[in-house]
C-alpha cells in the first residue's frame, strides 16, 4: 500500500518541460567538451552549451520515444528529445527515476512514427512524496546506479589496457623495432629475449623474423550458430539452455541470454553450445562486423560466427585480432539488400601466429584484464536487478526509505 506521504499528482504538477534545440553540424565535434542527446542517449559531442542546469531527456519521437536519461553537467539537447526539470519541490534525479517507471512511450501519439509532445507528459498521473522523500529515495537508486556507471568505465580502462598491450606486440610490434634499432624493449629481460630483432615478408606485410601466417580456420575451430524451429513449442517453452541472437554482439561483454531454449531443442536442431569466453561475430544484415564475446555458456543463432579458443589461442588473444582485422573481413561481403560475410570468410581470414612463449605471455597478462572486466560485468547487472526491483517499492511508497540502510558504493 502507498505511503500517506505519497500525493497524486500530475507530470505537469512537479515538473517542466520544453523541447530541445537543432545543432547545426559544424558545431559538433568528436572533441567537444559537452555531450549532446537525442532521443536514444548521447549521440555525440560539442563544444556548444544549451543547459547548464541537471535535467531529464525524453526521447521525443521515433523508436526511441520515451526513453529517458539523467544528465548531470552541460550539455546540448537535440529537438529530437524533450528537456524535463523539476519544479521547486521536485528533485531532478527522483524526476528521472519516476519518468523511467511511468512507460512514457505508452502515452506517444502515432504509429508508423511514435511522437511525445509535452501537453501529452503534463497529464500523465503520477505519485511524488515530499522533497526529502524525494532525495532520499534518488540517493539509494543512484548509488546502484554510480556504482554501475564506475564499472562502466573501469572496464573501458581495462579493455584499453589490453587492446593497448595487444597492439604494441602484435600490431605495432613495439618490441621487434626497438631491438632492431639497438634500443631496450622496456621488458623484462627474461621477456625482452623472447621477441626476435628483425623482420621478415610476409601476405600481411613486415612481420617479426621466425613467425608465421596462417588462416583462422588452420589453426581454430568456427561453429555457425542456429535457430531451433519456432513451429515446435517444445524447443522454446520452459528452455534452460542460454540463447542469444545477432543482436547481442552489440554488447561489450554477453552476459545474459536473449532466450531459453530446451534441450531437445539442442538435440535436434543445428546449433551449438558454445564455451563461456567464446568470440562471437554477427556476419550478417545491421550488426554485420560487431564483435564480442560470451561470458556465459550459451547458443546462437545462424547469423552468428564463434570462434572458438584452443590451446594456443586464447579469447584473449582471438578477440582483439578479429576486432583488428574487422574491415578486412567485412570487405568480403556479399549480397544486395542484405549485406553479409559467412563462416568461410571467417576461416579465411589470416592470423598472426607469434612465438608461442609470447602469446602465452600476453594472454597471462590480458586474462587478468579480462577477469576483472567479466567481474564488473557481473556485478553491475546484480546491481541492476537490486535498482530494478526496488524502483517501483520505492516510488509507490511501499518501502519506507527511513528504514532503509544507506547502499555502500
Amino acid at each position: 500500500m502507498a505511503d500517506s506521504l505519497f500525493k497524486e499528482c500530475t507530470l505537469g504538477d512537479i515538473a517542466e518541460f520544453r523541447n530541445g534545440k537543432a545543432l547545426s553540424n559544424e558545431s559538433y565535434s568528436p572533441f567537444g567538451k559537452h555531450p549532446v542527446f537525442g532521443s536514444n542517449g548521447q549521440i555525440a559531442c560539442t563544444n556548444e552549451v544549451l543547459t547548464k542546469e541537471p535535467l531529464v531527456v525524453v526521447g521525443r519521437v521515433g523508436a526511441y520515444c520515451g526513453s529517458v536519461y539523467h544528465v548531470n553537467e552541460p550539455a546540448w539537447v537535440t529537438d529530437n528529445a524533450i528537456i524535463a526539470t523539476g519544479k521547486d519541490q521536485t528533485d531532478v534525479r527522483f524526476l528521472f527515476y519516476l519518468l523511467s517507471s511511468l512507460e512514457l512511450r505508452r502515452t506517444a501519439i502515432g504509429s508508423a512514427q511514435p511522437l511525445m509532445t509535452q501537453s501529452g507528459l503534463k497529464v500523465v498521473p503520477a505519485v511524488a512524496p515530499p522533497l526529502a522523500e524525494q532525495k532520499a529515495i534518488a540517493h539509494i537508486l543512484g548509488t546502484l546506479d554510480d556504482k554501475i556507471e564506475l564499472n562502466r568505465r573501469m572496464n573501458e580502462t581495462l579493455e584499453t589496457m589490453a587492446r593497448a598491450l595487444f597492439q604494441s606486440w602484435f600490431v605495432e610490434f613495439d618490441p621487434v623495432r626497438a631491438k632492431k634499432e639497438g634500443r631496450r624493449p622496456g621488458l623484462p629481460k627474461p621477456l625482452a629475449e623472447l621477441f626476435p630483432d628483425s623482420f621478415q615478408d610476409s601476405v600481411l606485410g613486415k612481420i617479426p623474423k621466425g613467425w608465421g601466417i596462417f588462416t583462422i580456420g588452420e589453426k581454430l575451430s568456427t561453429i555457425l550458430g542456429g535457430t531451433p524451429s519456432r513451429e515446435k513449442a517444445e524447443y522454446w517453452t520452459g528452455g534452460t539452455v542460454p540463447w542469444i541472437n545477432s543482436g547481442k554482439t552489440n554488447e561489450f561483454r554477453i552476459i545474459e541470454p536473449s532466450e531459453w531454449i530446451t534441450n531437445e531443442a539442442l538435440e535436434n536442431s543445428a546449433t551449438k553450445l558454445l564455451p563461456r569466453r567464446t568470440t562471437v561475430l554477427a556476419i550478417t544484415g545491421a550488426t554485420l562486423g560487431q564483435v564480442s564475446i560470451t561470458e556465459i555458456e550459451c547458443c546462437a543463432n545462424q547469423s552468428v560466427v564463434a570462434v572458438l579458443a584452443s590451446e594456443q589461442f586464447s579469447t584473449e588473444f582471438i578477440y582483439p585480432w578479429i576486432e583488428e582485422n574487422i574491415e578486412k573481413l567485412i570487405a568480403s561481403q556479399t549480397g544486395g539488400a542484405q549485406q553479409h560475410i559467412n563462416k568461410g570468410n571467417v576461416e579465411e581470414l589470416c592470423l598472426l601466429c607469434p612465438d608461442r612463449r609470447v602469446v602465452t605471455a600476453y594472454q597471462t597478462k590480458a586474462k587478468l584484464l579480462f577477469d576483472k572486466i567479466a567481474a564488473n560485468c557481473f556485478q553491475s547487472r546484480t546491481l541492476a536487478t537490486l535498482r530494478d526491483t526496488l524502483l517501483p517499492k520505492l516510488l509507490s511508497g511501499e518501502l519506507n526509505v527511513t528504514e532503509k540502510q544507506t547502499v555502500n558504493s
